[in-house]
């Protein structure tokens, strides 16, 4: 794997993750302005993942992509929510990173 599919991939992990952010303004506010802003994150940061399929496989760059969706996010709900970081919590994200790694290791 090669920097620019993480830049591909980090870029569009945190872009994603501005969008499930105001989707959740939009359901605090239920102003339809904000639902339309976070559907444009949305498409800007899959397109992201859409230019990452040039550098690896469909699978692994989508797990990735999620992955990096769901750490980056679980640091803005502690951030911004104060969410709790549960050890289920973090079990999952440990797993995740071995289903990562698991699927790189072939390569």
């Amino acid at each position: 794997m090669n920097y620019i599919f993480f830049i591909l991939i980090g870029l569009g992990s945190v872009i994603v993750t501005v969008g499930d952010i105001v989707m959740r303004k939009w359901v605090a506010t239920n102003e339809w302005l904000w639902y339309g802003v976070g559907l444009a994150f949305y498409f800007i940061g899959l397109n992201f993942l859409a230019q990452s399929y040039r550098h690896e496989h469909i699978a692994v760059s989508s797990i990735i992509f999620v992955l990096f969706n769901i750490i980056v996010l679980t640091v803005a709900s502690k951030v911004f929510f104060g969410d709790s970081l549960s050890w289920q919590r973090m079990t999952g994200l440990g797993l995740g990173i071995a289903a990562v790694a698991v699927l790189t290791i072939g390569k």
